[in-house]
């Protein structure tokens, strides 16, 4: 019997986590930081046997997944399926402000 390996990788610190803001659903880049952190993930990775790739549609999720997309040559599958959960009102907000 054929065995699938799944890994799940978390994205790069975004510019909402350097900030201390909550994301949930909204669109946040990744930050200079998150940038290198997913260039570092693909690297360490890109020795994996992978056949596919799927990511969160949200752009930081997607710009993790993008260099090991590159180095491997697959293509990013995008779905919603994988995205973070909403936080409703508290979206944007600092810790503290939600707190208050």
């Amino acid at each position: 019997m054929e065995t699938t390996r799944v890994l799940l990788i978390r994205h790069g610190q975004s510019e909402g986590n350097a900030a201390g803001r909550f994301g949930g659903h909204t669109a946040t880049p990744l930050s200079a930081r998150g940038r290198k952190q997913a260039e570092a993930t693909a690297q360490v990775l890109s020795s994996e046997n992978f056949t596919a790739i799927y990511s969160s549609d949200l752009s930081r999720a997607v710009e993790t997944a993008m260099p090991l997309a590159r180095l491997t040559g697959l293509d990013v599958e995008q779905t919603d399926a994988f995205r973070e959960r909403g936080v409703g009102v508290m979206e944007g907000l600092t810790f503290e402000e939600a707190a208050s």
